[in-house]
């Protein structure tokens, strides 16, 4: 979660210096061709996670290139999911995978602990861009002004990337609901058992579970803060 900062930090420099918008627009598609295609073939978690960062943060810098009011909102809120859902994933991995590493290995977590599932799993689907959860919100947003500004193969490029991405995240849910379980990984479920969360780590899964699922019922809130925050640190873009 430390290596999200250092991309704020570098996202708010390019934002205040204007570089290229050209340069940024392909960078932002190669991020999402790089993310998408890269994490298609990934048997751990942990890698998994990793590629589909480089996917969200083409996101971020597609709206940063379209240059617009609402796409360099659009942005802002996707940075804004993208921490919460982080938060929400991470958490819940850390305590699931302490010894697990390989996907396959999260068969039936959802038997041994079904409350710490569903947080994955609503994590993991916000961050496919499965409404109506936040991380669906946030991509349609950005993909809106990408539209609405003529970037028209840009906009298609990003919804392909997202369906793309969304094909690794629901096969990480099947595995954790639906895949069906070897003696193998009988034994290893049971010798690697989540561990007890504590009040510290569930008061933060809670809290963010909470505001991914609720965000987008009432949207206007997360809305006005972001113009806000982009008012007050770049009043230079407008």
């Amino acid at each position: 979660l430390l290596s999200i900062v250092p991309k704020l930090g570098v996202l708010a420099i390019i934002i205040q210096i204007g570089l290229n918008e050209m340069g940024l627009l392909m960078a932002g598609l190669i991020s999402l061709i790089i993310g998408a295609i890269g994490a298609l073939n990934q048997t751990r978690i942990k890698r998994l996670l990793a590629y589909s960062g480089i996917g969200h943060i083409g996101f971020v810098l597609l709206g940063i290139a379209i240059g617009s009011i609402e796409s360099i909102q659009a942005s802002l809120m996707y940075i804004g999911a993208y921490v919460l859902t982080q938060v929400l994933l991470w958490s819940v991995v850390l305590i699931i995978s302490p010894k697990r590493d390989m996907l396959i290995e999260f068969s039936g977590v959802s038997r041994l602990n079904p409350i710490l599932a569903l947080a994955l799993a609503a994590g993991l689907l916000s961050t496919a861009g499965i409404p109506p959860l936040i991380g669906f919100l946030t991509k349609w947003y950005i993909i809106l002004a990408a539209v609405g500004q003529g970037y028209y193969l840009s906009a298609l490029i990003a919804l392909v990337c997202s369906v793309i991405a969304g094909v690794y995240y629901l096969r990480l849910v099947k595995i954790m609901f639906y895949q069906p379980l070897s003696t193998p990984l009988v034994i290893t479920n049971i010798l690697n058992s989540p561990r007890e969360t504590g009040l510290g780590k569930a008061i933060l899964i809670g809290v963010s579970l909470y505001l991914v699922l609720t965000i987008i019922v009432c949207p206007s809130l997360f809305f006005q803060l972001t113009h806000l925050i982009i008012l007050d640190l770049f009043p230079c873009i407008f």
